[in-house]
């Protein structure tokens, strides 16, 4: 775990028309962070170039971008799963591939987390709700796998 990161997990299947624009958006928004970030892109098996997109991304911006490639499709909540496994902030929150969550709101929940919590570890999931943070405080995490 790092202290005093983000990280920002993102399931992604057969995202290949939204990854360009996911992908410039997190970024933009993890440059407004306080504090170091990482964006943990977790190719749940897709059928279309959204592979091949995620490994140049990690290639092009090593300090941000992470991709987590799975060997075939095991469902959305399996890949975030996999995505947890391999983030290493302290505070770590899940969004979509498909931009139904702005990227743009994880700064409010990153402070909204810190605020309720203080600096410890925690996982955010957004709420549909735009007030409402779930904030969950983790006491341990999981060892980095190194492929599935």
């Amino acid at each position: 775990m790092r202290t005093g990161c983000v990280s920002v997990v993102i399931p992604i299947y057969n995202e290949e028309a939204n990854l360009p624009e996911l992908l410039r958006r997190c970024l933009e928004m993890g440059r407004t962070l306080d504090r170091a970030f990482e964006i943990v892109l977790v190719d749940d098996g897709s059928k279309d170039g959204s592979r091949q997109m995620l490994t140049a991304a990690a290639e092009r911006d090593t300090a941000h971008v992470v991709a987590v490639l799975l060997n075939r499709n095991y469902g959305q909540h399996a890949a975030v799963m996999a995505g947890l496994a391999q983030a290493r902030g302290d505070i770590v929150v899940t969004l979509d591939g498909d931009l139904q969550n702005p990227p743009e709101e994880v700064p409010k929940l990153v402070a909204a987390a810190i605020k309720t919590t203080g600096e410890g570890s925690v996982i955010l999931l957004g709420a549909e709700e735009r007030d409402q943070v779930v904030a969950f405080t983790v006491q341990a995490t999981a060892p980095r796998a190194t492929s599935s």
